[in-house]
Parts: structure tokens; sequence; C-alpha cells
């Protein structure tokens, strides 16, 4: 097909089944379409001296949405370039992966998600929300963490349902971030998922300030 732009990316249909868009311009550079509609940018290599007798591998690179076609490809690029150097970013990331913690991922999040792109208000009220996950599974391998582990925590909160329901969203946000970003495997199930949250009475509003950093002092 062409080279991979917004608006060949945007043109591909999902089919029955998974497939992979190749980039004409750079090698093994594409676009894999899943039947659900999500569309992940991959880099096929081979690492090492790259010889036909090596076993490819597939490194993903981000979806679609939170990357555009360009940074994909200047991705891509930056990491042939590290291939020929004699590098595997396959190999890293799933290393970087297996260290990394709910309270590093949890960091990692409110760093390059929440405080680059959201209000300093609402980055706060993240920063108090994920303090109970926090002190409870903070030493935790992040790909560990489960449902069972978050169902615990937000029965734990059942005498504050409008926070506990809100820790959830945190949580599910988080994890769903990392998803997309690589920082967990490609369908890794989100732990906040399929929780039922309380039930709350009373009308809902946003905390002032004062009561944010009330809410944090007190988590």
């Amino acid at each position: 097909m062409p080279n991979l732009t917004k608006r060949t990316v945007d043109a591909l249909k999902p089919g029955a089944k998974p497939f992979v868009a190749f980039d004409d311009d750079v090698k093994g550079f594409g676009l894999r379409v899943m039947p659900s509609g999500v569309k992940s940018y991959i880099l096929e290599y081979r690492p090492g001296a790259g010889g036909r007798g090596t076993a490819k591998r597939r490194l993903t690179l981000g979806r679609h949405g939170a990357l555009t076609a360009e940074q994909a490809r200047k991705a891509a690029l930056d990491a042939l370039a590290r291939i020929r150097l004699g590098s595997d970013p396959q190999a890293e990331k799933s290393r970087q992966r297996a260290s990394l913690t709910v309270a590093g991922l949890i960091d990692a999040f409110l760093r390059d998600h929440a405080g680059s792109k959201l209000k300093a208000k609402t980055r706060i009220h993240y920063e108090g929300l994920l303090a109970k996950l926090r002190d409870a599974h903070g030493n935790l391998k992040a790909a560990e963490l489960t449902r069972g582990h978050i169902s615990s925590l937000h029965h734990a909160m059942a005498g504050t349902p409008y926070f506990a329901n809100r820790m959830l969203a945190a949580v599910s946000s988080c994890w769903a971030w990392a998803e997309r970003h690589g920082l967990l495997p490609e369908g890794h199930a989100n732990p906040a998922a399929k929780i039922a949250r309380f039930r709350e009475e009373g009308r809902e509003r946003f905390l002032s300030s004062a009561e944010l950093a009330r809410l944090g002092d007190a988590l």
C-alpha cells in the first residue's frame, strides 16, 4: 500500500480477521487493524545481524490516536537506528514491562498524561484518588494487579461511595493510558473493569481546591 498517513490510515477498514498494512517507505513499519477497529502502529525487524535465520520480532509502537502516523514513523525510524547499533527494542520493552511497579505506572501517568494534558486541579484530584492504590499495592508489578486487588480496595472505601467510585474511574483511566502507550501488553485486562459501582446519594459536584487538598491529606 502507499505510505502510512492519516488519510490512508483512516481509510483502512477492519475485517473479520486482524491484518497488517505495511508502509512502502520504512521497511517493517506497519499498521495492525483488529476486527474491533483498534489500530496500532507496529515495527517488524530481525534483531542482531538480522539474517534470514533470525526470527522476526514485532514491536508495538502505540495506538493510532495516541500516536499520529508521523509520530509513529519517527518512532519506527528511531527504533531501526537503535537496532542497527545492536539494540533489541522489543526485548527492552518486555524487560521494562516486567519491572514496572504500580507506583511507577502511577508516576508515569501523573507525569506524562495528567501533568501535561490536564488542568492542575484535575491532576491533584487524580493524585488523591490514586494515593490509596499506591499505598496498598505500590510495590506490586503493574502487570500483576488484578480485579480482585481493586475490588477489595473499592469495598474498603464503602463508607465514601462517591470517592470509591471516582477511585475506580481513576484506576481505569491510568491502566487504559498505560496499555495505549505500550507500558502494558496490548489487550491487558483493565483491573478496574466490570466492578459494580456503589450507589451514590445526593447531587454530584466538583470539590474545591481546599477540599481536594484535605482529601489528599486524608488518603
